[in-house]
């Protein structure tokens, strides 16, 4: 399980970088990554 969702959150990481990189807001893309831990830090624990 916990395995499973390490390997979602690296797949999100690269998707919002890749995203990111396009888009080239920074500060959007801070904002979504550390919405998205905190929602796979809910799903985790």
């Amino acid at each position: 399980m916990i395995i499973l969702s390490l390997i979602f959150l690296i797949f999100i990481l690269i998707s919002i970088f890749l995203s990111s990189a396009k888009n080239k807001n920074i500060d959007d893309y801070m904002q979504d990554m550390q919405k998205q831990l905190q929602d796979e830090l809910k799903i985790i624990k």
